[in-house]
């Protein structure tokens, strides 16, 4: 088994989160962008643009559009004659003029917003979003997208507004939704009106998933360069409008894919208090020496969403940016290198999982695991040793298996050449050393491991002062 974890899970490289909803999760194609949930980004009548989105909104009733932190711009427009304008609440942003830009696209579009649903507007009644259907004078067509009769619903240049084109859900009071859709080569038609491949799809998204997909829809969408963008609805008496709180509202010019819709949803939905599944922040990290016979231990990453579990699976390749195969029964947070990993990389997947469900997450590869360097210990049975007289010197391998050879000035010391040390003699080599002169001296040791996984390595002691004996034979 080799990764079969997607990529746009797996290599996420995310800006640290921040207050409320923070930076946005997926910035390419990013036109539009707003987060009044901190309602730090409210400074007077004006909306302000963020994730390095420059269009400023303006707030539609300075008295209505209420700022509430953690729930963002009340909008709302139900009331029942034209003098009710205290009931109309909306945010208008300035059309760009520039058809097809990004914040204006003519064609590939996504549009994604949070809103907490106060009072769905259900039998034959729009709660619209976000529109671009009208220019403030004439009644000019571009989109608008809300709910209709309970589900999402998005009526496009040609005036289809039919229920056949809506979600699959139907939405309910007094709560906090993910809604948004994509749009694939809107108006792509033939001449006989048939549609070519991926001729006009348009795909709904509910908290993070796709909720009902229609292929075929011919109709496209003006961008005009007169259409101003008003989340809510301006009309009053209309009974248009969502009721209800606006979060975080964004516009790409391309069509989000299915995963970077559910990256957008479970980055934000922390900022709301709604259950999500683990959204990664940073990626987890190897620590160790990276040698043989050595413990690598992985960190869990950081995440929003409050994980409440993690397992781990460690992965081996020959090369750094190779095929990564499992590594069987390296299931902890911890991991032995053995022999198999000499000359390879590591990697592991960490995934975290909450009750909403789980997120893998990759760490970067290990470096290249080296051989273990043998750590050599060495003794003397003495530091004065007796002339003639036996005085063990012993070296520990500590858990490597070789031979030692004892020199005295380059020259083997008989009897100790190649003194095998390995598991049976506790990994000990002992060289029954008599002293040959009354000399002070120092005592190498050469070790030759037998296990390739380890490097050569040497020691010494010294100077021992042999003294004379006590008595002469």
């Amino acid at each position: 088994m080799v990764r079969l974890i997607g990529i746009t899970l797996l290599l996420q490289i995310l800006t640290p989160f921040s207050s409320a909803f923070g930076d946005s999760s997926v910035t390419a194609g990013l036109g539009i962008s707003y987060d009044p949930t901190s309602c730090s980004n409210v400074s007077g009548t004006s909306l302000l643009a963020v994730d390095s989105t420059t269009i400023n909104a303006t707030l539609g009733s300075a008295a209505e559009n209420k700022c509430t932190p953690n729930k963002g711009i009340l909008l709302q427009d139900y009331g029942n004659s034209a003098s009710a304008s205290a009931d109309v609440a909306y945010v208008q942003a300035a059309n760009t003029g520039t058809p097809g830009d990004r914040a204006n696209p003519t064609g590939d579009m996504t549009v994604e917003a949070w809103v907490y649903v106060a009072v769905v507007h259900g039998t034959n009644l729009w709660n619209i979003i976000a529109t671009r259907w009208f220019d403030g004078s004439s009644a000019t067509a571009d989109w608008h997208f809300g709910l209709y009769n309970s589900h999402l619903l998005v009526c496009l240049t040609a005036g289809n507004c039919s229920t056949s084109y809506q979600s699959n859900t139907v939405l309910t009071n007094n709560r906090w939704y993910e809604v948004g859709f994509t749009l694939v080569n809107p108006s792509v038609v033939n001449a006989n009106g048939s549609c070519p491949t991926n001729c006009g799809t348009l795909t709904y998204y509910l908290n993070g998933v796709a909720d009902g997909s229609y292929y075929g829809v011919q109709e496209g969408h003006t961008a005009d360069g007169k259409n101003d963008l008003q989340l809510g609805d301006s009309r009053l008496y209309s009974q248009l409008g969502l009721e209800g709180y606006l979060g975080r509202f964004r516009i790409y010019n391309r069509a989000l894919s299915a995963a970077e819709m559910n990256l957008n949803y479970r980055y934000d939905a922390n900022a709301v208090g709604v259950a999500a599944a683990p959204y990664l922040l940073t990626n987890p990290a190897i620590f160790g020496s990276a040698t043989y016979n050595q413990n690598e231990t992985t960190t869990t990453g950081t995440w929003l969403n409050s994980p409440t579990s993690y397992t781990y699976q460690w992965m081996r390749a020959s090369t750094a940016n190779g095929t990564y195969v499992p590594i069987s029964g390296a299931t902890s947070s911890t991991y032995l290198t053995v022999s198999a990993d000499v000359g390879k990389y590591l990697e592991v997947i960490d995934t975290a999982t909450n009750t909403s469900g789980s997120t893998p997450a990759i760490s970067a590869p290990s470096p290249v695991i080296a051989r273990a360097g043998s750590t050599l210990s060495f003794s003397t049975a003495s530091q004065f040793p007796i002339y003639r007289t036996t005085n063990n010197l012993t070296i520990n391998t500590n858990g490597a298996i070789g031979y030692v050879n004892f020199t005295i000035g380059g020259k083997t010391i008989p009897g100790c050449k190649k003194v095998l040390a390995n598991a049976g003699n506790s990994y000990l080599a002992i060289c029954p050393w008599k002293p040959s002169v009354h000399a002070s001296v120092n005592i190498s040791a050469q070790f030759t491991p037998t296990d390739s996984n380890y490097t050569s390595s040497q020691s010494s002691i010294g100077p021992l002062v042999v003294k004379p004996r006590a008595t002469t034979r």
